[in-house]
């Protein structure tokens, strides 16, 4: 009989979860949580810290309650046994907020109370949770509770650039390569990263951008160390003009006068 489940392996593959590699599918899958308090703020918590699934679901009320905009929580890893901390975003916050409104749990109550008697949401019924929200996009692929943490990975490095020794450190991996594998790097991105050239006409782009003086942003010494080059007084860079400059400091207070 064929596997109706797209969001399931097919028998004898090995089980992988994969990311949500979309921003317009983590915008979809947010919406279609939107009507769920407690839903959404397991999707954006998760996809927002890179924790383990099994970790978030053990946070109580009082644990978050009183948690704003930059705040941290400390907590012991069930897998590792290493700490960790939660951090809180503008976009946690907001679905934090709005989870506290509507559902007015008490302080000893779980986070992500599971509906059948008094305790939490088990990793187990997390999974079923993705993989509905992933089938009700018709999002191919196979998906699960550590979707949530592979997606904070996989956007932070294709979206923000991050570095994989960063997401190593944070998903507490031995070494890099692991989370390479972890995050489950394509073919295709492989390719891409192939195509970046390093011919004569790179070559080339690369001598004029290191031949040119670079414009400064900020002051890097003196009393306005640290200080944005237009916020620093007029008479102060007519004086630093007067001295031995390097090529880009030189250029660059040229440019705030105006010479």
């Amino acid at each position: 009989m064929k596997n109706g489940n797209q969001n399931h392996p097919i028998k004898g593959d090995r089980i992988s979860v994969d990311p949500i590699r979309k921003t317009k599918d983590i915008k979809a899958i947010s919406k279609l949580t939107g009507d769920n308090p407690r839903d959404h703020l397991l999707f954006l918590m998760g996809i927002n810290n890179g924790l383990r699934a099994g970790d978030l679901i053990k946070l109580k009320v009082r644990d978050v309650r009183y948690l704003k905009v930059g705040d941290t929580l400390t907590i012991k890893e069930g897998k590792t046994g290493k700490d960790n901390i939660l951090v809180i975003n503008k976009t946690v916050y907001k679905a934090l907020k709005n989870y506290l409104e509507k559902v007015q749990p008490d302080d000893d109550e779980y986070v992500f109370a599971s509906r059948k008697g008094n305790s939490h949401l088990q990793s187990q019924a997390v999974s079923k949770l993705v993989k509905k929200w992933t089938r009700a996009i018709n999002l191919k692929g196979n998906y699960g509770a550590h979707t949530l943490r592979k997606t904070w990975g996989y956007i932070q490095r294709t979206v923000h650039g991050v570095a994989f020794e960063i997401i190593c450190k944070r998903y507490n991996h031995s070494n890099p390569a692991i989370t390479m594998r972890y995050l489950g790097i394509q073919d295709k991105e492989v390719h891409g990263v192939l195509m970046n050239e390093f011919g004569t006409g790179a070559v080339d782009k690369m001598i004029e951008v290191t031949e040119n003086p670079v414009l400064l942003a900020r002051m890097p010494y003196g009393k306005h160390k640290g200080m944005k080059f237009d916020k620093i007084p007029g008479d102060y860079l007519q004086w630093l003009s007067g001295t031995d400059l390097d090529e880009d400091m030189a250029y660059t207070v040229k440019h705030f006068l105006g010479i």
